[in-house]
């Protein structure tokens, strides 16, 4: 009779565990279900720079500032993400700064719905750019002496928010929550002894 009692006390626990944790993670469902366009890429510059995503939509068929993310990342080598709040983009322009010198990019995505990788290095405008050079290990190293370089894509990309899950940041909440609902739900059982 006792071992049924501390048996169902345990199942009591893990339940209510299991319960918090089912309403903690559907409560955080904008935290880990991602509806964005992001723009990522590896960047390797010599200084700290400015990064500006400017992207075209079907009401805007023009880059303006309205229409613009900006993010500044520190000298060095360094992954870069760009969330792009839009429901649609176009095309978009990559600007890297005022002055950044020399600067070299690999692996530009533009990730949404589906995610287009760009290689071919010739297809777009360079403005502002002394060279540009696609390296053998499919980076791109630009070089500028003048103010504001940019690079532009040539064609409509057409890419749609994406439905896409961060399942790290899913399970941890997940996780937590129910190991946090267990353990106080083990101290509110002690505590009624």
């Amino acid at each position: 009779m006792e071992e049924t009692k501390k048996i169902n006390k345990n199942l009591m626990n893990v339940i209510c565990g299991a319960v918090v944790a089912v309403i903690a993670t559907a409560a955080s469902y904008s935290y880990w279900h991602d509806t964005n366009i992001r723009v990522t890429f590896h960047a390797d510059s010599e200084k700290e720079l400015n990064y500006q995503v400017f992207y075209t939509d079907n009401e805007r068929p023009g880059f303006n500032e309205k229409q613009s993310v900006r993010q500044i990342v520190p000298a060095g080598s360094h992954c870069v993400k760009i969330v792009v709040p839009t429901e649609k983009i176009g095309r978009f322009r990559l600007d890297p700064g005022a002055k950044p010198e020399k600067l070299t990019i690999k692996n530009l995505k533009v990730s949404g719905d589906e995610t287009i990788e760009f290689t071919d290095f010739d297809n777009y405008k360079y403005l502002n750019i002394k060279e540009h050079t696609a390296n053998e290990d499919g980076s791109l190293t630009i070089v500028s002496d003048h103010g504001d370089p940019y690079i532009v894509t040539t064609e409509e990309l057409d890419i749609l928010p994406g439905d896409d899950y961060d399942w790290l940041r899913m399970w941890s909440i997940f996780g937590g929550s129910f190991i946090v609902a267990f353990l106080l739900a083990m101290l509110v059982n002690r505590k009624k002894k």
